[in-house]
């Protein structure tokens, strides 16, 4: 039996994740109305996936969880009705109108039909996080790695809760695996890597930590071309995106966001303000503090410049990638280390490049990130199936 799950190919473990999320939908479907009884019609059902605060009365829509300010799926919904006149439901215009993909990608695919956004807003998400695991399963074989480590993608908290709330990390990410696995089999397409990045920074800001340890990949390489290429393709794009959000919303999306903190880790203590419950702290340093820590310690052979390739295939990328992704979460805002929800969405990337590591080196950490993803998921949906929210 255990041969056989190894031996999975990439196809049959994209089906076990499309038959895993699938399930978990129909299960919630029918679950809503028991938390809500206004809530009876299938539209309506798909409506609570956006998870609108009191202040939503536009568009027909109705404000249910009055004592509650929602969550990012509501300001999607709204961008996805009007992507280029923000309304008063979004909090932060320039913010929001950053991260224009994925909700210009559901107006298409809903025709403009109102009623039809909060299914496409799932719908997409749920294709994305299938394709993902597809295209992440099958470069794992190539690379000589079991496909079924791909599941720890799909089962981590933060894919999860994107896909629970209608928010756009499925699709950035969905954008990063195809920019990876079009490296691992044409290094030199750059600027189609470019625009796979481009793309996915314009989806959700955690596109840019990919693309930033691209830059630092093709300058430790000195490969000052496919630098330029590099820059040129993603990074002069974005950077004109964000001028052009503030002349015409005041600010640009990122400035528009959290500040960061200026102490390693400092968030897990001054998120103690926010009086967080004592269970959220606890899957925080569970999710991503353990296997960051862990990580940081399994390098240290690798820091000497005669170690640094992981692997034939990929080179030098995997350690300026997980550069980024380690100094990202290491400083992250105050506000992420509040809630599971918050917290786990922004270390998907780094879960991602941890399935990638050789398993020769890393095998302990990814078993563990792999069983801490089952645990964790397992309370979130826990926590939604009795609550209708993942929030403790």
């Amino acid at each position: 039996m255990q041969q056989y799950v190894i031996r999975l190919k990439p196809g049959k473990v994209a089906l076990l994740v499309a038959g895993l999320y699938l399930t978990i939908t129909l299960a919630l479907l029918w679950r809503i109305p028991s938390l809500n009884p206004q809530l009876q019609t299938l539209p309506d059902r798909l409506f609570a996936f956006i998870h609108p605060g009191s202040n939503w009365d536009s568009n027909g829509a109705r404000p249910f969880n009055l004592e509650k300010i929602g969550y990012d799926g509501q300001f999607f919904y709204d961008l996805a009705l009007n992507p280029l006149q923000p309304a008063t439901q979004l909090d932060r215009p320039s913010y929001r109108e950053a991260r224009l993909l994925y909700p210009l990608v559901v107006r298409l695919l809903s025709l403009g039909q109102a009623e039809l956004v909060p299914l496409m807003l799932l719908l997409v998400n749920y294709g994305a996080i299938v394709a993902t695991t597809f295209l992440l399963a099958r470069m794992l074989a190539r690379l000589g790695s079991a496909p079924i480590w791909a599941l720890g993608y799909a089962l981590w908290p933060g894919t999860l809760c994107a896909y629970l709330y209608d928010l756009s990390e499925p699709l950035c990410f969905l954008l990063i695996t195809l920019a990876l696995g079009l490296f691992l089999t044409r290094p030199g397409a750059v600027w189609r890597i470019a625009v796979l990045l481009l793309l996915a920074s314009l989806t959700k800001e955690l596109g840019l930590l990919f693309g930033a340890g691209w830059l630092l990949y093709y300058l430790n390489r000195r490969e000052w071309t496919n630098l330029v290429k590099l820059g040129v393709g993603w990074l002069l794009p974005y950077a004109l995106w964000q001028g052009f959000l503030r002349l015409w919303l005041g600010q640009d999306g990122l400035s528009a966001g959290h500040p960061f903190n200026l102490f390693p880790l400092s968030g897990l203590w001054s998120a103690e303000s926010y009086h967080p419950p004592l269970e959220e702290r606890f899957t925080i340093i569970l999710a991503t503090t353990v296997p960051l820590l862990w990580l940081c310690w399994r390098l240290r052979p690798f820091w000497n410049r005669k170690l640094v390739r992981f692997s034939a295939v990929y080179g030098d990328l995997l350690m300026p990638l997980l550069l980024c992704q380690g100094a990202f979460l290491l400083f992250l805002p105050t506000a992420s280390y509040i809630y599971l929800v918050d917290h786990a969405r922004n270390a998907t990337g780094l879960l991602l490049v941890i399935y990638l590591l050789p398993t020769t080196f890393f095998r302990r950490l990814q078993v563990y990130c792999l069983l801490a993803s089952v645990f964790l998921s397992a309370w979130v949906l826990g926590m939604y199936f009795v609550s209708g929210n993942a929030f403790i």
